[in-house]
Order: C-alpha cells, then sequence, then structure tokens
C-alpha cells in the first residue's frame, strides 16, 4: 500500500514520529553497514543485489523496508 504525497510529506517532515520515513536515518543506516567495504558503491551495490530477494531486477517497497529492518 502505497501513502499519497501529503501523507509522505508529514511523515518526512516530522521524523521524530516517523522515524522509518527520514531519509537522513536511512542514508546513515547505509554509510554505517557499509563502512567495511572499499567504496559506497560497491556497498550499494551489493546492498541492491541482496535486497531483490525474487531475483526479478526489480526492488518492490517491501523488499526495501524488510531490508532497512535488519
Amino acid at each position: 500500500m502505497k501513502a499519497d504525497e501529503y501523507t509522505e510529506k508529514y511523515m518526512e517532515d516530522n521524523p521524530d514520529q516517523f522515524p522509518e520515513a527520514s531519509l537522513g536515518r536511512i542514508i546513515d543506516k547505509i554509510r554505517k553497514n557499509g563502512s567495511s567495504y572499499p567504496s559506497l558503491q560497491d556497498y550499494v551495490i551489493f546492498l541492491m543485489k541482496s535486497l531483490d530477494r525474487n531475483g526479478d531486477g526489480v526492488i518492490s517497497f517491501e523488499e526495501f523496508s524488510r531490508g532497512l529492518k535488519t
């Protein structure tokens, strides 16, 4: 299920109430977990491949969300 633009913006503008919608928090988590890779780009490539659970070449919201929770 997808939220409308107003709801998404509200969630982004209120990260204390909706930390899962905070772009900064998501980026910080990606950077932290990628610190052992030669570059952030190498980690992101690995991450995207590992998030694509069904191997269809597309990362659904559910796959992305599940990956952020691990």
